[in-house]
């Protein structure tokens, strides 16, 4: 009766193991360095779109499956990781069989036996495709908030409000022109420059610091 329930309880928590990894886009592979042959787990299958078992162990399989612009990376690293047999942890992307684009985080690191020979490499793959989107997302919108900012037709300066000086970060084009000081310049200046000494109590206030 103990059996069965340890084997319940074993089975359970498998259960609960593979959920988490299917939810988190999570697993596992390890190379047997002997024998150069990888077993994938149905977690990194699915990842790389294959179908479980399909899959024929061989290395350069997974790696014809790299982009391209990421397989010379990779072998790389990780010809510099097994030759160090050190930890691998590094981020690519693929094109599965259907032609989708994914991103993968992997981290790897060796197995030793006992008299110290390393025997395989264990690796946890994580998918990272939205994380990378939103990167990429952000960056777009960066890049048009910046031409939008540099062709402004009008004057434009940020400055940062840490502290009561208020230095100037960045400026456009339109307000090098009409102030007449270079954007290095600029740079050195802060929003007091550009007012003379009698407007400064109105400058903090409007500028949301305390009047000295």
């Amino acid at each position: 009766a103990e059996l069965k329930k340890e084997l319940v309880k074993s089975q359970s928590a498998h259960r609960k193991l593979v959920d988490a990894q299917s939810m988190g886009r999570i697993g596992h592979a390890e190379l047997n360095m002997a024998t150069q042959h990888i077993e994938l787990s149905d977690e990194v299958s699915a990842l790389f779109g294959l179908e479980p078992g399909s899959f024929d162990g061989h290395v350069e399989t997974l790696l014809q499956m790299f982009h391209p612009d990421d397989q010379a990376r990779f072998r790389r690293s990780r010809d510099v990781a097994m030759r160090e047999e050190a930890e691998l942890d590094i981020e690519y992307r693929f094109i599965t069989p259907a032609g989708h684009v994914r991103w993968i985080h992997q981290i790897c690191r060796p197995e030793f036996d006992k008299a110290g020979l390393a025997v395989s490499r264990i690796s946890v793959m994580q998918d990272i495709t939205k994380r990378k989107q939103a990167e990429q997302a952000m960056l777009e919108s960066e890049q048009r908030y910046t031409a939008l900012f540099k062709a402004a037709p009008l004057p434009m300066l940020v400055f940062n409000d840490d502290g009561d000086q208020y230095p100037f970060v960045a400026v456009n084009d339109a307000a090098v022109k009409e102030y007449g000081y270079s954007r290095d310049e600029f740079l050195q200046m802060n929003a007091f420059d550009l007012h003379p000494t009698g407007e400064f109590g109105r400058l903090r206030r409007w500028l949301g610091s305390t009047a000295t």
